[in-house]
């Protein structure tokens, strides 16, 4: 059994779906209907609404677009993940707030030298953005990159800020 729940944040409407095992999806900008309904699909699982269940992830998203804290620390559903998508994704959570890395430097990391537009690919299908910070990952140049949110290097640049970043 699947739920989902949203908010309305700074950088558009957030909508996280999850299960028993945690949260799988967080969108970040996206019509939350139109999120829930392709999540249902990708599932093939209805999602129900619930706030109760989604309370805590709520929260915590709340505290750190308010500044409150550094990181989202909630169980994961690592379900519509690929093997490697994990390799790289989870290398994620090992980046502080307040910090970037290149995409080469995360390939290199999950043991593919070579492969920063492999991970670049995997970055931009993160199914848990900001629980799983692709915003901290960077083109080797300085520049931001991309960003799979609806409001793509705005909201990056956003979050980056939010976490003490300077992006002269």
């Amino acid at each position: 059994m699947y739920w989902w729940n949203h908010m309305p944040s700074p950088i558009g409407d957030i909508t996280v779906v999850g299960s028993e095992q945690g949260i799988a999806a967080i969108s970040l900008g996206e019509n939350p209907e139109a999120f829930v309904s392709r999540m249902a699909a990708k599932l093939g699982s209805p999602v129900e609404a619930d706030s109760v269940q989604s309370s805590e992830v709520m929260l915590q998203i709340a505290a750190y677009l308010e500044g409150e804290r550094n990181d989202i620390d909630i169980p994961l559903d690592l379900q519509l993940l690929s093997a490697f998508q994990k390799e790289v994704l989870l290398r994620l959570q090992s980046i502080p707030a307040g910090s970037v890395i290149t995409y080469g430097d995360l390939a290199r990391a999950a043991g593919r030298p070579g492969g920063a537009r492999a991970v670049g690919q995997a970055l931009a299908a993160n199914p848990l953005p900001l629980a799983l910070p692709c915003h901290r990952v960077v083109a080797a140049d300085g520049g931001l990159g991309g960003f799979s949110s609806h409001g793509g290097v705005e909201d990056k640049a956003t979050l980056l800020r939010l976490e003490g970043v300077n992006l002269s």
